[in-house]
């Protein structure tokens, strides 16, 4: 099938991105005249979409020449996609020995904001009916998401809490605010969270939070995932507390100083 022939492709995005892409080492700057020329889009869509980059932070204009250049949200875009690709490469050689090790599967999020974004999960062959989703907004649900909760800065921490919707997914989510907070302050105290099938049912986890050394903040977290069917939570706490502590430690060590 042709590029842009599929039914959910987005020709508007794909202009607007065409726009972005004319930007590089040997093209600085360009005028709006020069975009419409090179991307064939009519000069009336060119000054819609350059209008709406400059206003969100992708696009600057010159105030009296009015020639374009990336904006900071650009920049910082293209950042943050090299840095989480390296971090990648470079902790998937480590979760790929620890899961074959100890047979167990595992999936490494960062925070964005209010919400978790699992960029790789191992996971054993045939090993869980089921995975998280990609992107985790339920902090108070999750192992991952109750690791970072526990060591946010309280101020902070308090703002995620007021925003999440305590939905109860499985009769055993924590939906009342002070058992929350009661549980982050032993998850900060010990070092790692347990999710207790209060996102899934039959799904028990460990997590970690990921530290950067930079900032000295919680940047993510990693957990390892459990049928209840195949183990216990007791079982899991004495097998593989003190791992999952030590290779959050390692895995942090890779998180890109910023």
């Amino acid at each position: 099938m042709a590029k842009g022939q599929t039914p959910y492709f987005s020709k508007s995005l794909e202009k607007g991105l065409r726009i972005l892409s004319l930007f590089n080492q040997d093209r600085i700057s360009c005028t709006q005249s020069d975009i419409s020329k090179l991307t064939g889009i009519n000069m009336t869509s060119t000054y819609r979409f350059v209008n709406t980059f400059v206003e969100l932070g992708y696009l600057q204009k010159h105030p009296e020449t009015k020639r374009l250049k990336l904006g900071s949200k650009a920049i910082s875009l293209g950042h943050g996609l090299l840095r989480g690709f390296d971090f990648l490469q470079m902790i998937k050689p480590i979760v790929d020995e620890t899961c074959n090790q100890h047979q167990i599967t595992m999936d490494v999020a960062l925070r964005d904001t209010d919400a978790l974004m699992i960029i790789y999960r191992r996971e054993l062959r045939n090993a869980l009916p089921y995975q998280l989703p990609t992107v985790i907004k339920d902090l108070n649900s999750t192992a991952l998401g109750k690791a970072v909760l526990a060591f946010l800065p309280e101020q902070e921490q308090m703002a995620v809490i007021n925003s999440l919707s305590f939905e109860n997914k499985t009769g055993r989510t924590i939906i009342d605010r002070d058992q929350l907070f009661c549980e982050l302050a032993l998850i900060k105290k010990r070092g790692y969270s347990i999710n207790n099938e209060e996102f899934v049912p039959g799904l028990l986890a460990l997590g970690a939070p990921l530290i950067n050394a930079g900032t000295n903040k919680v940047a993510g977290a990693i957990c390892f995932d459990f049928l209840r069917t195949q183990t216990s939570l007791s079982e899991i706490k004495k097998e593989y507390a003190e791992l999952i502590i030590q290779l959050a430690q390692k895995i942090s060590k890779y998180l890109p100083i910023s």
